[in-house]
């Protein structure tokens, strides 16, 4: 069985998982896309989650760095991680694109789902005719069904996956 041509959008919290190493979920979430990468199994995630992975690990690595050299050396250090972990992601994944389509439909599912990021995030797992959406978003998990799009948690796209080996 193999997953080549399988198509899996990973949410924001599963790339800052595989990149920032004081996250609990960091091994599965590196796991999840090293064996993805291996089966050939295209990875995505959508294009409005690069500020958040960017801003978000910036700020990790800033509190991680703290105190470990002056403020501007820190900084540059942060900013040059976090341009690291984009290019990662970048390099990794395919970025699905929005347009006023997307927040069109997320507008669509406030009832079911009220908040905005995650229905844009459901929106493209839509674009992309994603196989899967990965998410440790519990909420985001339980409401994605509603919405026509199968979401899995990292642990359990892992076990998908690793019937393919």
């Amino acid at each position: 069985m193999t997953h080549a041509g399988e198509r899996v959008l990973l949410d924001t919290n599963v790339w800052l998982d595989a990149f920032l190493p004081e996250r609990v979920a960091r091994s599965a979430a590196h796991e999840l896309i090293s064996l993805a990468l291996r089966l050939d199994v295209d990875l995505l995630y959508p294009v409005h989650i690069v500020p958040d992975v960017f801003y978000l690990s910036l700020i990790d690595v800033k509190r991680l760095l703290k105190g470990q050299g002056s403020d501007e050396l820190v900084a540059q250090a942060a900013r040059s991680t976090a341009w690291e972990y984009v290019n990662a992601m970048r390099n990794a994944a395919t970025a699905v694109g929005a347009d006023g389509s997307d927040v069109w439909l997320a507008s669509k599912w406030e009832q079911l789902h009220d908040d905005i990021e995650d229905n844009l995030v459901l929106a493209a797992a839509k674009r992309a005719r994603a196989d899967y959406l990965v998410t440790s978003d519990i909420k985001l998990l339980t409401h994605a069904a509603l919405a026509g799009v199968a979401a899995v948690s990292p642990e359990d796209m892992l076990g998908v996956l690793a019937q393919a080996k």
